[in-house]
């Protein structure tokens, strides 16, 4: 297999989430070519704060023989790009159509007319990124209810960073009218069996796994499954299925490249074409987190419902072809 790679950088408009600052983002593009010469790309993007290898290293250990989890995965997606691609066929079937949430990370710079743009465009569910600040985030939620309309569900996302207990006094202070709004709470803290069963019991609120995610752990306190594709292993979902395919999953992208966000798109309309039972508003929006790239015009979206790319494979024939691919393994 030769492999070739571009490394790249994206440029947040706002800080992301709970863990990070509004800083470059870096990550590299893939490319191969199998001995049958059908060519395949990915993306690899990784996140110091979650304590991923920067891309560097990841390439390193590529070269060296030893790759990393996430750089793994990347060949993983990449095989499956080429696979595509050498069938002539999208990554992106036709059903089913998937909506997204929208992922507001900066409650600071909310609006109401942003609000109001937001539903006009079709979203029902909106993700927070919180606990940077938990007294703002409360007093965000107490404004936010009264005026959002009543089909609006929130996905609150704490990136594990409060502990049991500042979650549990939290919680004490929101009303039945806010929690009853929530459709989950995402990595609220550090997943345990006990302390999240505990958390439900007092709440009634279905918890979401993210970070924690390992096929090795018993997720039974775990309402909802949290699925990147770009960062979660075949072999790891394969056995999540097996184990815990009757919760919900949720796919979202990792606020990637463009090619990665559409590799997790690609990847939950696959999954959900064979469980069309288990459909859900996943993380597929390609809204301003960074600012625009060439890449980003070749997305297809209608409001919430995200329609993918042109062409076979992951898509962006012409873009990936004007980059400048470095040589890894000739």
């Amino acid at each position: 297999m030769k492999i070739w790679f571009c490394p790249y950088e994206l440029q947040p408009h706002l800080q992301l989430n709970a863990n990070d600052e509004a800083q470059t983002r870096d990550g590299v593009l893939l490319k191969i070519q199998l001995a049958d010469g059908g060519v395949g790309f990915s993306d690899c993007h990784p996140w110091i704060q979650f304590k991923d290898a920067d891309w560097r290293e990841q390439i390193k250990s590529l070269k060296e023989d030893r790759p990393l989890p996430l750089i793994s995965r990347s060949l993983e997606l990449a095989l499956w790009d080429s696979s595509s691609r050498s069938r002539g066929i999208s990554l992106f079937p036709k059903q089913p159509l998937l909506k997204s949430h929208y992922t507001l990370t900066d409650t600071t710079q909310f609006s109401l007319a942003q609000l109001q743009q937001i539903v006009a465009q079709g979203y029902d569910v909106v993700k927070l990124k919180l606990g940077r600040d938990l007294r703002s985030d409360r007093e965000f939620l107490r404004r936010l209810i009264p005026i959002a309309p009543e089909q609006l569900k929130l996905r609150l996302d704490f990136n594990l960073k409060p502990s049991f207990e500042e979650l549990m006094n939290w919680f004490e202070g929101l009303g039945q009218d806010i929690r009853e709004r929530f459709d989950f709470i995402e990595d609220p803290f550090e997943y345990s069996l006990d302390s999240w069963s505990t958390f439900k019991e007092r709440w009634g609120c279905p918890l979401a796994i993210d970070q924690s995610l390992s096929a090795d752990m018993d997720l039974a306190a775990a309402d909802v499954l949290i699925i990147k594709p770009g960062r979660v292993n075949g072999e790891t979902i394969n056995t999540c299925v097996e184990k815990w395919g009757h919760k919900r999953w949720v796919f979202t992208h990792s606020m990637d490249h463009p090619v990665g966000r559409m590799m997790a798109l690609g990847f939950a309309m696959n999954f959900y074409q064979v469980n069309p039972e288990k459909v859900e508003v996943g993380g597929f929006e390609s809204a301003e987190f960074y600012k625009r790239t060439l890449f980003d015009d070749q997305i297809y979206q209608d409001g919430a419902l995200q329609l993918g790319t042109d062409g076979a494979g992951i898509g962006f024939d012409a873009q990936l072809e004007e980059l400048d691919w470095e040589t890894l393994l000739p």
